[in-house]
């Protein structure tokens, strides 16, 4: 029993894959001596698993980057759905929707003394947006993949599918909470949700703000603008930030904050306004991949920002400027490699077909989202007939 834990804590200083799968053994083996034997004899699919991907320890965040789960074990044969149903046990959601949760993969910045093996693609320099999983993915391939990317990465915990029968206000408590945190990133933070107007905007940084500090809030502008404690200019929807300055964004949201919050300042109240104001956006729920069209038969920038949610696939510019969109119904085919994704799309100004051709590293995520969210769909329509 020392040997054998001697032997794990050698292995966990090591580099590289041989580091990793120390790190779960003797997660697993810490278990058994707290916990005793389980008993348990995996099948032989579960134990084939091991050929196909290390087991790994995952750590699992939430949107505002405070952590779900740490190191949970996750062995090769367990798939993003069932880490997905983990997930929600662990934060005991239990409104129906949360099975339209997922796990995204988020891409953090590289290590520049490393060489970038995708350094002469042409998508290199593009951000790489949230990656959504499919719940038929397996967490071990992302870390494989990421290790052969030299990239580095987290795991986030957040909703996947959005339709709108489903914007509706739910009874957990805890899932209306993950839910306004995700449309706050989404509008504050990403600016994914660009907002037409400067009252709305407003309005929402207030929400924002006063959920974050409650009866907190300072009534003296000045403090929101200049005191590090209460700073306010984070809370602005990122396409408002730099149209004025710290100090008339900081007195807008004072004389906002009574009319928008109401006299309790009750946080669960705010985060259901925050998300009624945003329910209706046509690009809520959208998952956004930057992308440098190497062909089209329509005319459109280079570099492009592709999304999709309910309403089919969005194209706009990298300023968030709208070009084109189409319904899912037109989109006749799609498909990719590792560097670019193809879609065959129907454009009924012309009534001919015309391919779309991406350099992209996310052509298996633009893939999975699509036929995620057309599944979703299809699934509503029978249970709603």
């Amino acid at each position: 029993e020392d040997y054998l834990l001697n032997f794990m804590l050698v292995q966990k200083e090591k580099k590289g894959a041989v580091k990793n799968y120390a790190r779960y053994c003797l997660r697993t083996l810490e278990g058994m001596l707290s916990s005793g034997a389980s008993g348990f004899v995996p099948s032989v699919e579960e134990i084939q698993a091991y050929k196909e991907r290390p087991p790994i320890l995952a750590t699992v965040e939430l949107v505002d980057g405070n952590t779900l789960t740490e190191e949970l074990p996750v062995t090769p044969d367990l798939n993003v759905g069932k880490v997905v149903e983990i997930c929600t046990h662990f934060m005991e959601l239990v409104d129906e929707r949360c099975e339209n949760m997922g796990i995204f993969v988020y891409d953090l910045a590289r290590d520049e003394s490393i060489p970038d093996p995708d350094a002469e693609k042409p998508f290199a320099k593009l951000e790489r947006t949230p990656r959504p999983l499919r719940n038929e993915d397996f967490m071990g391939d992302i870390i494989v993949q990421k290790a052969r990317q030299k990239r580095n990465y987290k795991f986030v915990f957040k909703r996947k599918i959005f339709l709108p029968s489903h914007n509706t206000p739910s009874d957990d408590v805890m899932f209306n909470r993950l839910i306004y945190l995700q449309a706050e990133d989404e509008v504050i933070n990403l600016g994914n949700l660009p907002i037409a107007d400067e009252a709305t905007a407003v309005d929402l940084a207030t929400l924002s703000y006063a959920v974050a500090y409650e009866a907190d809030f300072p009534d003296d502008p000045t403090m929101l603008a200049t005191d590090p404690d209460y700073l306010v200019k984070d809370f602005i929807p990122l396409g408002w930030r730099e149209r004025k300055s710290v100090e008339e964004y900081a007195a807008m949201v004072v004389a906002a904050r009574d009319k928008v919050c109401g006299a309790d300042f009750e946080p669960a109240a705010m985060q259901q306004t925050f998300l009624e104001k945003v329910w209706n956006h046509d690009l809520y729920g959208a998952h956004f991949f930057n992308v440098i069209v190497l062909s089209c038969g329509l005319s459109m920038p280079t570099d492009l920002r592709i999304a999709f949610n309910h309403s089919g696939m969005w194209v706009f510019d990298m300023d968030y400027n709208k070009k084109h969109s189409f319904g899912y119904a037109d989109i006749y085919r799609w498909g990719g490699s590792s560097s670019q994704f193809s879609l065959i799309i129907w454009n009924t100004a012309s009534e001919s077909t015309f391919e779309l051709k991406l350099a992209t590293a996310q052509a298996a995520d633009m893939a999975g989202i699509i036929l995620d969210y057309i599944n979703a769909i299809m699934q509503a329509t029978q249970e709603q007939g």
